[in-house]
């Protein structure tokens, strides 16, 4: 007597996701009434998707997969998981579909965000490494971009898993705590002195009416006559992503206040410092 072979998962993924995808591109094929609405049809289409309780397990194993390979918080799974208990099996299944199509195509917002914080961090290497000024410049006004896109993507993860509390680890810490550290070690670098960087807050986009020159398409350098202090330089900054930058700004500050509330706040700057010294 043949042993009947069993079938993996990944076999019968396929044909699930090939469902799930024909009822998201033609949602409108047959409508009921001439009166239905593009979105009750998108509704019905998905609906009448034959798929199973078997079917979602399977697309759950897939998904507990792509999110250990790609390294995923348990914070994300666990909001996750959290949205699709609440929904019918049919909307449950679409989700889990779009969750792993958009791992796997790297268009995820939590993949955005740890490419945004790679790129942000390899900046902030070669601007303590810069001896230019123009350089320094340049690569402060690039920060200033990808800081701006680093808390972007920050919410827009948080608000698309419907959790605001989720938090971004960069090497075992928060990376709100992490930017705001480094932001005050750029005060004290040379970098700090040269442009003159707020020493009260953590002004992490650069918005100090001492760094920012607005609408400026040169850099503009102020000698001192005391030899003991650094000139002056100011980081140009188009006024059409003035705003975008100072909504950034306030939710950065906002999340600082929140960490301190919850005790959450603990790693000061000084005490990294004398970490460092050490």
């Amino acid at each position: 007597m043949k042993r009947k072979r069993s079938t993996s998962y990944k076999q019968t993924l396929s044909p699930i996701k090939n469902r799930v995808s024909k009822a998201r591109l033609s949602p409108c094929k047959s409508r009921p009434k001439k009166t239905s609405s593009p979105s009750e049809c998108a509704v019905n289409s998905i609906s009448a998707l034959k798929v199973s309780k078997k079917d979602a397990v399977v697309l759950k194993q897939a998904l507990e997969e792509l999110w250990s390979k790609g390294e995923f918080p348990e914070s994300h799974k666990t909001a996750f998981k959290r949205i699709i208990e609440k929904l019918n099996i049919y909307k449950a299944v679409v989700m889990m579909v779009n969750e792993m199509e958009s791992i796997e195509r790297n268009t995820h917002l939590f993949q955005q965000l740890k490419y945004t914080v790679t790129t942000r961090n390899t900046l902030l290497k070669k601007l303590y490494n810069a001896t230019e000024k123009s350089e320094m410049i340049n690569l402060l006004a690039q920060l200033r971009v990808e800081t701006c896109e680093v808390i972007n993507k920050l919410k827009a993860w948080r608000a698309k898993i419907e959790d605001n509390s989720l938090v971004f680890e960069y090497e075992g810490e928060n990376y709100v705590i992490t930017v705001r550290d480094e932001y005050f070690r750029l005060v004290e670098s040379e970098v700090g002195k040269w442009f003159m960087l707020e020493k009260e807050k953590a002004d992490v986009l650069l918005l100090s009416p001492k760094v920012i020159e607005v609408n400026s398409t040169y850099f503009k350098y102020y000698p001192v006559s005391n030899n003991t202090e650094s000139g002056k330089l100011r980081v140009p900054l188009n006024k059409d992503q003035l705003h975008k930058f100072v909504s950034a700004q306030k939710y950065f500050e906002n999340e600082l206040k929140i960490l301190a509330l919850n005790g959450s706040n603990k790693l000061l700057f000084n005490s990294k410092l004398e970490n460092a010294a050490n």
